[in-house]
């Protein structure tokens, strides 16, 4: 035997197996791909394998598409009320030449203005035609009027009115006018045309062409598709509708009928392509918050009128000032271009309420808000040092930060312009003020070392800061203590700075003078002592003074005669004492 020969004996085995692998595979294949239908008795089911709903059914329940899985529908769906199909993030949703029906199908035409009209198709037989018009909600006598184009209108009330006229052969439409008594809610459910001996309802409302009203309903079901989820449509139709897209939804060749806008949030990314969105129950056919992504081609259509394709808002944008408060005042907001002024809170904080920053019209025109901040305003200090402002600017989208001009005040020298004085004088002062920021009338008030309040002239005193300039000041000073005293000076802050000085003042928020040495006058009671002891020492130098001017001129003898009669002379003494003693003289002259 050939060495090839076990190699030719082993090639029918690898055969076999290569054939049993690929099986298996197909096997597995058609395993992960199961074809399956969904819940009719409002259960509640999680797909965590590929699944394909391809069988015409009735859905009812809850299904939650897990991380990993695809659900594709490929079938006509009939929706009870309050199903939803939820996509996880990593899961997604495939509907191919699917047609999704709400069992309600709720629809309607709202007219949106006091008059209005719409179209209605005919076949063009001719003779008398019969249009009647069904209402959500019965309707009371003159609440409205209808009647066809050219024709007087007449009062419809009711839940229905028929509306009669003669039409020659060839006539393919007819306009009907409405007119509200007043912004009613006016709704017309349903049409039917009793043309010949045909008598046709119209299927679809919003498939006629009209003016002043809008397709409208309520929607019956939801669809939601997670962060990091998918949904893919193509030539679908959805109706009754619910769509959130937080994650990523494609749309081909797919109709959405009496739908809610599709809601993107932040995160959602939508694609239209060759779509047609008509019949949103709102003005929007599409809405997102910033960070939403949409792209819209120029083959999609929506709802038309005055319904927007599509408008991202912005949500929660916040203002921060300093302080608590500040007036701001914004020009240009949103879709209505509207003019507001906010004030910020007690953190110093403002948040915005939601509104459209840029949106698509029905025209395909995209639009943004070009809002403004045209005035930021303190005067909660009006009565003090004055009123503030700060700078104003383009709004934009992001938070914003915003600055107020305030004072920068710093107390540069304090200076005693005499070296000592006596208690109860006073003394001149002079103080230097800076002021880096916004000009200010502000006061000073003074202490002196030892803490307590010092006595000024004036009590406070005044300083006009002007903006970006060094202010000299001087007032008096008067101390009733004696001994060595400094002053302190520094400025008085208004409530509104209180608990914010470092916005208004710098480290060098006070100045110190140089200590004065007070002296104290003469003790009143001590004063009289002092007095007495100088008039005394004064008399007395006086008297010197006086006797020592008086020289004698001339020397004069002089005989003192004795009186014999010692006796004689004591007792006249003792009869008179008050009389003076008499001493007789005898001068002679030499």
């Amino acid at each position: 035997m050939s060495e090839e020969a076990p190699l030719l004996a082993m090639r029918p085995r690898c055969a076999y197996r290569t054939i049993t692998t690929l099986v298996l595979m197909l096997l597995l294949s058609n395993l992960t791909t199961a074809t399956a239908a969904p819940p009719s008795d409002g259960s509640t089911s999680t797909i965590s394998l590929d699944e394909n709903w391809s069988d015409d059914a009735v859905f009812n329940g809850t299904v939650i598409v897990a991380s990993g899985a695809t659900l594709t529908i490929s079938s006509n769906l009939s929706i009870a009320t309050g199903s939803s199909i939820t996509v996880s993030d990593g899961g997604t949703l495939v509907v191919d030449s699917a047609n999704m029906q709400s069992e309600a199908n709720d629809t309607w035409l709202s007219m949106i203005r006091t008059t209005a009209n719409l179209e209605i198709p005919l076949q063009g037989i001719g003779g008398e035609v019969t249009v009647r018009l069904y209402f959500t909600a019965e309707l009371t006598q003159s609440t409205l009027k209808a009647g066809f184009n050219g024709t007087e209108l007449q009062n419809a009330g009711g839940d229905h009115t028929d509306l009669t006229t003669t039409l020659s052969a060839g006539t393919n439409s007819v306009q009907i006018d409405l007119e509200a008594a007043g912004f009613l809610a006016v709704k017309v459910s349903g049409i039917d045309v009793l043309e010949g001996s045909d008598n046709d309802a119209i299927e679809d409302l919003r498939g006629l062409d009209y003016h002043n009203m809008k397709a409208d309903g309520v929607t019956t079901w939801n669809i939601a598709i997670a962060s990091g989820g998918s949904m893919n449509s193509v030539s679908s139709m959805l109706n009754g509708v619910d769509l959130d897209c937080s994650g990523t939804c494609t749309l081909a060749s797919t109709s959405m009928h009496t739908f809610a806008p599709i809601d993107l949030g932040a995160s959602g990314s939508l694609s239209l392509d060759s779509s047609d969105l008509n019949g949103s129950i709102t003005y929007e056919d599409v809405k997102g918050l910033l960070g939403a992504q949409i792209d819209w081609d120029a083959n999609s259509t929506g709802t038309g009128g005055e319904t927007d394709r599509w408008i991202l808002e912005n949500q929660g944008q916040t203002l921060t000032a300093p302080l608590s408060g500040v007036v701001i005042t914004l020009e240009g907001l949103g879709y209505w271009n509207t003019s507001t002024q906010v004030s910020t809170s007690s953190d110093g904080t403002v948040t915005l309420p939601s509104r459209i920053v840029q949106w698509m019209d029905s025209s395909g025109v995209v639009s943004s808000e070009d809002s403004q901040i045209t005035g930021v305003t303190y005067s909660e200090a009006s009565n003090s040092w004055g009123t503030f402002s700060g700078s104003s600017g383009p709004l934009g989208t992001d938070d914003v930060t915003l600055t107020l001009n305030l004072p920068m005040l710093s107390i540069l020298s304090l200076d005693v312009l005499d070296d000592k004085s006596m208690t109860s004088d006073s003394v001149d002062v002079k103080v230097s003020v800076k002021n880096e920021g916004a000009s200010a009338t502000i006061r000073l008030s003074c202490t002196d070392s030892s803490g307590a309040d010092a006595s000024t002239y004036p009590s406070s005193i005044p300083v006009n800061a002007s903006a970006g300039a060094t202010t000299d000041v001087e007032f008096t000073w008067t101390q009733f203590q004696k001994g060595e005293e400094s002053l302190i000076c520094t400025p008085m802050i208004p409530s509104a700075f209180s608990e914010h000085e470092s916005l208004v003042l710098t480290n060098t928020s006070s100045a110190t003078s140089q200590s004065i040495d007070w002296e104290a006058p003469i003790d009143p009671n001590e004063g009289g002592m002092v007095t007495t002891l100088i008039v005394a020492i004064v008399i007395a130098i006086g008297a010197l003074l006086y006797y020592s001017k008086r020289a004698p001129a001339k020397e004069y003898d002089t005989e003192i005669v004795e009186e014999e009669d010692s006796a004689e002379e004591g007792s006249e003494e003792e009869e008179d004492e008050d009389t003076p003693e008499e001493v007789p003289l005898e001068i002679s002259e030499d």
